[in-house]
Protein backbone atom coordinates (compact mmCIF):
# COMPACT_ATOMS: atom_id res chain seq x y z
CA UNK A 1 0.00 0.00 0.00
CA UNK A 2 1.39 3.08 -0.84
CA UNK A 3 1.29 6.21 0.81
CA UNK A 4 1.18 10.02 0.01
CA UNK A 5 1.98 12.98 1.81
CA UNK A 6 -1.34 14.34 3.98
CA UNK A 7 -2.91 10.92 3.98
CA UNK A 8 -3.94 9.92 6.97
CA UNK A 9 -2.70 6.54 8.47
CA UNK A 10 -4.67 4.40 11.24
CA UNK A 11 -1.50 2.96 13.28
CA UNK A 12 -2.16 -0.54 15.47
CA UNK A 13 -0.10 -0.75 18.28
CA UNK A 14 -0.17 -3.76 21.02
CA UNK A 15 0.91 -3.28 24.08
CA UNK A 16 1.40 -5.79 27.52
CA UNK A 17 0.96 -4.67 30.91
CA UNK A 18 2.47 -7.07 33.46
CA UNK A 19 1.17 -7.12 37.45
CA UNK A 20 3.02 -8.60 39.88
CA UNK A 21 -0.61 -9.58 41.68
CA UNK A 22 -2.34 -10.53 38.48
CA UNK A 23 -2.26 -11.93 34.64
CA UNK A 24 -0.69 -9.86 32.42
CA UNK A 25 -3.13 -7.62 29.79
CA UNK A 26 -2.13 -7.39 25.92
CA UNK A 27 -4.09 -3.97 24.61
CA UNK A 28 -4.50 -2.64 20.98
CA UNK A 29 -4.71 0.87 20.36
CA UNK A 30 -5.36 2.67 17.01
CA UNK A 31 -4.15 6.20 17.01
CA UNK A 32 -4.64 8.61 14.01
CA UNK A 33 -1.92 10.33 11.97
CA UNK A 34 -1.43 12.56 8.97
CA UNK A 35 1.55 11.43 6.94
CA UNK A 36 4.01 13.89 6.34
CA UNK A 37 6.71 12.18 4.71
CA UNK A 38 7.47 9.04 2.26
CA UNK A 39 10.26 6.98 0.79
CA UNK A 40 9.78 6.62 -3.25
CA UNK A 41 7.93 3.62 -2.43
CA UNK A 42 5.35 5.28 -0.35
CA UNK A 43 6.41 3.78 2.86
CA UNK A 44 5.74 6.12 5.66
CA UNK A 45 9.18 7.69 7.02
CA UNK A 46 7.41 10.88 9.03
CA UNK A 47 3.91 11.55 10.28
CA UNK A 48 2.64 13.69 12.56
CA UNK A 49 0.03 11.70 15.75
CA UNK A 50 -3.05 12.98 16.58
CA UNK A 51 -1.68 12.69 20.40
CA UNK A 52 1.53 14.37 20.25
CA UNK A 53 1.21 16.96 17.29
CA UNK A 54 4.74 17.08 16.15
CA UNK A 55 6.59 14.86 13.08
CA UNK A 56 8.26 12.00 14.47
CA UNK A 57 8.81 8.67 12.62
CA UNK A 58 6.79 5.54 13.41
CA UNK A 59 8.83 3.11 14.97
CA UNK A 60 9.75 6.53 17.53
CA UNK A 61 6.14 5.58 18.96
CA UNK A 62 6.12 2.03 18.79
CA UNK A 63 4.19 2.01 15.74
CA UNK A 64 5.51 -1.69 13.89
CA UNK A 65 2.34 -3.16 12.86
CA UNK A 66 -0.33 -2.83 10.61
CA UNK A 67 -1.53 0.16 9.44
CA UNK A 68 -4.19 1.52 7.74
CA UNK A 69 -4.37 4.35 4.29
CA UNK A 70 -7.17 7.16 4.13
CA UNK A 71 -6.21 8.60 1.20
CA UNK A 72 -6.93 12.38 0.71
CA UNK A 73 -9.21 12.23 -2.33
CA UNK A 74 -11.79 10.45 -0.17
CA UNK A 75 -11.45 11.48 3.57
CA UNK A 76 -11.22 14.77 5.08
CA UNK A 77 -7.94 14.10 7.00
CA UNK A 78 -8.07 17.50 8.44
CA UNK A 79 -11.51 17.00 10.22
CA UNK A 80 -10.87 13.33 11.23
CA UNK A 81 -7.15 14.86 12.83
CA UNK A 82 -9.71 18.04 14.36
CA UNK A 83 -11.92 14.96 15.76
CA UNK A 84 -8.91 12.81 17.04
CA UNK A 85 -7.38 15.86 18.49
CA UNK A 86 -10.57 16.15 20.94
CA UNK A 87 -11.49 12.58 21.28
CA UNK A 88 -11.91 12.22 25.23
CA UNK A 89 -10.79 9.28 27.30
CA UNK A 90 -13.36 7.27 28.87
CA UNK A 91 -12.36 7.24 32.35
CA UNK A 92 -11.87 11.32 32.31
CA UNK A 93 -13.62 13.50 29.91
CA UNK A 94 -10.74 16.00 30.61
CA UNK A 95 -8.24 14.84 28.82
CA UNK A 96 -7.84 14.50 25.10
CA UNK A 97 -6.28 12.55 22.40
CA UNK A 98 -7.43 8.85 23.11
CA UNK A 99 -7.13 6.14 21.04
CA UNK A 100 -9.20 3.68 19.44
CA UNK A 101 -9.68 0.44 20.88
CA UNK A 102 -10.45 -1.49 17.96
CA UNK A 103 -10.38 -0.64 13.88
CA UNK A 104 -13.70 -1.32 13.57
CA UNK A 105 -14.36 1.34 16.49
CA UNK A 106 -11.95 4.34 14.72
CA UNK A 107 -14.12 3.04 11.07
CA UNK A 108 -17.24 3.92 12.72
CA UNK A 109 -16.37 6.78 14.59
CA UNK A 110 -14.71 8.59 11.19
CA UNK A 111 -16.83 7.33 8.94
CA UNK A 112 -18.18 10.78 9.07
CA UNK A 113 -15.37 12.44 7.21
CA UNK A 114 -15.38 10.11 4.66
CA UNK A 115 -15.93 12.46 1.43
CA UNK A 116 -19.20 12.27 -0.23
CA UNK A 117 -18.89 9.89 -3.72
CA UNK A 118 -15.63 8.16 -1.96
CA UNK A 119 -14.68 4.86 -3.30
Amino acid sequence: MAFKRGDGVLFTKTSTTSYVDRASETRVDIEFGVVTSITRDGVIKKFIPARAGIEIAPERLGFTGKNYRLAQENWDVEGAMEYCLNRPWPHDDRYRCAPFDSVEQAREELAQFRKRGAA
